[in-house]
């Protein structure tokens, strides 16, 4: 008599969940924080998380590297502390309006993108599928440079960021949350992802 047996190899997986918290999404942000804790939910009960590993990486103005790439398995409570309790939105477009001093003067998606490219980098093998998940209401804004130049400037440093992290083997997956705001029509505060 002949038997066997199946074993399945979970191929390790790095996440960087890039989470826009800019003023313009501070009416999105509670479903954002539902969604990245829902994510991470989703992961820990898949093979329990085996091998996954997840960082966080917020951005306003300017990216703020949040958390490392920490191993699902043993990080699981450090991660969900971190988006459910943690993490803040900017309450206004000033200087420094945000937690931590966080600089809210427009949506640097592009040195989001930029910071969570590093977080891989640093300490993500080449073996390891990268996935940056990257949750805003998707319009990247410099507001110091004036309209419309905010906008075209933010879209192009956006783009040749993605770029630049496709490059290097980063998938990147955009969870665009757009609530609308009636009678704003300011273009930093539209939807465009």
């Amino acid at each position: 008599r002949i038997t066997s047996d199946a074993v399945a190899v979970a191929r390790p997986r790095d996440f960087v969940i890039l989470q826009d918290v800019t003023y313009s999404f501070v009416e999105e942000f509670e479903y954002a924080r539902d969604a990245g804790l829902a994510f991470v939910e989703l992961l820990a009960n898949s093979y329990g998380g085996l091998g996954d590993r997840v960082g966080i990486v917020t951005f306003a103005r300017q990216a703020y590297k949040a958390l490392d790439l920490t191993p699902l398995a043993s990080g699981y409570e450090e991660i969900i502390d971190y988006l459910g309790n943690e993490m803040e939105v900017c309450q206004s477009t000033s200087n420094e309006s945000g937690a931590n001093g966080i600089d809210c003067r427009g949506s640097g998606t592009a040195a989001g993108i930029d910071a969570a490219t590093e977080v891989f980098e640093e300490s993500s093998s080449r073996g390891t599928d990268r996935v940056l998940v990257l949750v805003t209401d998707g319009r990247p804004c410099h507001l110091e440079l004036g309209l419309p130049e905010a906008v075209e400037t933010g879209e192009t440093l956006a783009l040749d960021a993605a770029q630049s992290a496709a490059d290097v083997g980063i998938n990147i997956f955009v969870v665009e949350l757009t609530e609308p705001t009636p009678g704003n029509t300011h273009p930093c505060m539209q939807p465009n992802s």
